[in-house]
C-alpha cells in the first residue's frame, strides 16, 4: 500500500512523529497537532468522527501493515502520524536541562512531569534520549509533543544564560536542599550513571540534592518528579 510505504519512508527519517495506541491518538486529534495519516486497522467509531471533525480521513489497513508501522511488540489498532512541533525559543522563566539522559522512558518521564507542574521548557544534548521517539512518546503519556523541547549545545545555552537565570545542578549528596529560587532558573539533571559533567558543574550557581532517609540515590526521573516539585515554589 502506497501510503504504508510512503509513512515507513517518513518515520525512518524522523520526519512524522507516531503517537500510538487509542488513548494517544485521541489525545492527538484534541491538541491541535499537524496530522499527516491516522491508519487504522479496525473500525472505530469515535477516532473515525474525531478524525473527521478535523479533516483527516483514516486510512484502513492490516494488521499486517500496522506491525510495519508500529514501534511496539504488540501492535495497536490506531497509529496518528504528526508533523514534529516547532517551537520558538523565548527566556523561559523555568527550564529543565537533561544532559546525556539515554533511557527514552527517563526522558518521558521527566518532561511529563515538566509538563504537569508548570514548567516553560525542557532542553537537551545531543546525548539525551530523542523526546520525539516513540519510547519516548508513550512515555510522556504525549506531553512531549505540547513541552517546547529544544535539542541544543548545552555548553553554549548555559553560558548564554549566566546572569540570566540562577543555573542548577543536581547530585546524589552533598548538595542543598531544593528550595524555589528567586527569578528564572535552570536545573540540570545528568546522566544515568556519570551524572553532570565537569564543564556542565563548572557553570552552576548552586548544587542542590535530596537528603535521603535510607538508600544511596533515586533513578534520575524519581530524583527529577522530586526535585521539580519542590522548585516549583
Amino acid at each position: 500500500m502506497k501510503a504504508v510505504q510512503e509513512a515507513r519512508k517518513l518515520l525512518q527519517e524522523r520526519a512524522v512523529v507516531p503517537l500510538e495506541g487509542r488513548h494517544l491518538v485521541l489525545d492527538g486529534l484534541n491538541w491541535g497537532l499537524k496530522p499527516v495519516y491516522l491508519f487504522l486497522s479496525r473500525e472505530d467509531p469515535e477516532v473515525i468522527k474525531r478524525a473527521e471533525n478535523i479533516g483527516i480521513k483514516p486510512v484502513l489497513i492490516s494488521e499486517k501493515n500496522m506491525a510495519r508501522l508500529s514501534s511496539l511488540k504488540t501492535p495497536p489498532g490506531e497509529i496518528l502520524l504528526v508533523e514534529p512541533p516547532l517551537w520558538k525559543e523565548e527566556d523561559f522563566k523555568r527550564v529543565v536541562v537533561l544532559e546525556g539522559v539515554q533511557d527514552p522512558t527517563n526522558v518521558g518521564s521527566i518532561i511529563r512531569t515538566a509538563y504537569c507542574l508548570g514548567y516553560d521548557a525542557v532542553f537537551t544534548d545531543e546525548t539525551s534520549a530523542h523526546p520525539f521517539s516513540p519510547k519516548t512518546v508513550r512515555a510522556s503519556a504525549g506531553y512531549s509533543l505540547r513541552m517546547p523541547t529544544f535539542r541544543r549545545n548545552l555548553l553554549e545555552t548555559l553560558k548564554s544564560w549566566k546572569g540570566n537565570r540562577k543555573i542548577l545542578g543536581t547530585f546524589p549528596s552533598g548538595g542543598d536542599s531544593p528550595a524555589s529560587p528567586e527569578g528564572g532558573f535552570a536545573v540540570v539533571f545528568g546522566n544515568e550513571s556519570r551524572g553532570i559533567g565537569k564543564e556542565t558543574e563548572n557553570l552552576l550557581d548552586q548544587r542542590i540534592s535530596i537528603s535521603m532517609e535510607r538508600g544511596e540515590s533515586l533513578g534520575v526521573a524519581s530524583a527529577a518528579a522530586i526535585i521539580l516539585y519542590l522548585l516549583k515554589g
